[in-house]
């Protein structure tokens, strides 16, 4: 007999979870539950496999370009170029090139990310986008 009122807590509890969080909860499952033999009964894949077709499926929207290292004797031209290109103070600009690893900018588009990329690496910084 179903008992919705535990299906319905599981729900609430998987709407708080990640895309990523429910195909790892999905697979762990299968493992559990065996649902590949079922499979073939309902001629049909198993979960995750149709779960991982539709992430491949989708396309990274926004971007965070992150400067992993500049070259030494270009870091004052990387520094005025971050300047120019971001909102950031010149203060904030020499704390960001003192502190690498770090953020440029994050949540760009596709295009302005790799702009920036471009920008930065013929100033002589490394750039990382992720």
């Amino acid at each position: 007999m179903l008992n919705l009122e535990k299906i319905n807590l599981i729900i609430e509890t998987l709407n708080t979870l990640t895309l990523l969080d429910i195909l790892e909860l999905i697979k762990k499952l299968e493992n559990i539950y065996n649902f590949e033999k079922y499979s073939t009964l309902f001629n049909t894949q198993p979960i995750t496999v149709e779960v991982e077709k539709k992430i491949s499926n989708i396309e990274q929207s926004t971007f965070e370009v992150s400067m992993i290292s500049i070259e030494s004797s270009k870091k004052m031209t990387v520094l005025k170029l971050i300047r120019t290109l971001t909102n950031l103070s010149l203060t904030e600009c020499k704390k960001l090139v003192d502190n690498l690893p770090a953020i440029v900018k994050s949540n760009i588009s596709k295009e302005e990310a790799e702009s920036l990329k471009k920008d930065l690496e013929n100033a002589g910084a490394t750039i990382l986008l992720k």
